[in-house]
């Protein structure tokens, strides 16, 4: 008989930014992202296929700027006038 041991370790932030591969064109979104004062609107979409790199992207900007992190489920029972005065990522 085999005795499975649980092991308390400790699973890396799969979304965070050092795990995060630059190609060139994710460079170019992620400096965008970096500097939302220089957005020409509040708001920014983030377009791209499965796999593209927009979660991650999404996950990166909520962090560095405490954003409330959505899913598009979320959505759909929000009252907008019960939203806090901060950033908001939906994903």
């Amino acid at each position: 008989m085999s005795i499975q041991l649980p092991l308390d370790l400790a699973a890396p932030d799969r979304y965070s930014r050092e795990r995060f591969i630059a190609t060139p064109a994710l460079r170019d979104a992620l400096s965008v992202l970096d500097a939302p004062e220089a957005w020409l609107s509040p708001h920014l979409i983030l377009l791209g296929g499965p796999g593209s790199g927009k979660t991650h992207l999404a996950h990166i900007f909520a962090a560095q700027t405490g954003a409330h992190f959505l899913s598009a489920a979320d959505t759909h029972a929000l009252d907008p006038a019960a939203l806090e005065p901060r950033p908001y990522v939906v994903d």
